[in-house]
């Protein structure tokens, strides 16, 4: 691959990447240990949202087609300050746990005992 210059254009750049045989790249265990975790993480992104179809089909637990908040949000620690560190993330966490999987485990009750909207 010739070097690159600021005088090559976005096609002739994008050319040479098409170029480029990955077969042949050589990748540093740590670049191979993080490309391994990506996938991962997608294919679980990918499992979740068929998961999701499943529970949720008429998409009545989220907030699809409503706006996006544009605001930070920050978690506020046990003591109500925003927390500074994963420990203090963690320990609200720790106690919201319930409480949380007691109000998802309502909703998709109430999500399967309502009928589908007219269309």
């Amino acid at each position: 691959m010739k070097e690159t210059t600021d005088k090559q254009t976005v096609e002739e750049i994008f050319a040479e990447i098409d170029n480029i045989d990955i077969n042949s790249i050589e990748l540093h265990p740590d670049a191979i240990k993080y490309l391994d975790t990506l996938q991962s993480y997608l294919q679980c992104f990918d499992q979740l949202e068929e998961l999701y179809k499943q529970v949720d089909p008429n998409q009545r637990l989220a907030n699809h087609g409503m706006p996006d908040i544009n605001r930070p949000i920050q978690q506020l620690s046990v003591t109500g300050e925003p927390v500074q560190n994963l420990v203090e993330l963690y320990q609200v966490a720790e106690i919201m746990l319930p409480v949380f999987v007691t109000k998802i485990e309502n909703l998709i009750g109430e999500v399967r005992k309502k009928p589908d909207p007219p269309e």
